[in-house]
């Protein structure tokens, strides 16, 4: 987005407050599914193996062959 395009007002994001909440389980779902992309896109070899959203966040284990 060029800066001519951007809106005047920016849009307002509103993040969970509670660790149960299902909109924090949305977020780490697919903030985990973002970060195993930027690891293959640095490690074009790395293949995801298991990625779950735990209780106090997520994590990926990754095989490098």
């Amino acid at each position: 987005m060029s800066k001519s395009e951007a809106p005047e007002q920016p849009e307002k994001i509103y993040l969970p407050r509670t660790s149960e909440s299902e909109s924090l389980k949305k977020i780490r779902h697919t903030t985990s599914h973002v970060m195993a992309m930027a690891v293959q896109k640095l490690f074009p070899k790395a293949q995801v193996t298991i990625g779950p959203c735990i209780e106090n966040g997520f994590y990926y284990d990754f095989d490098k062959p």
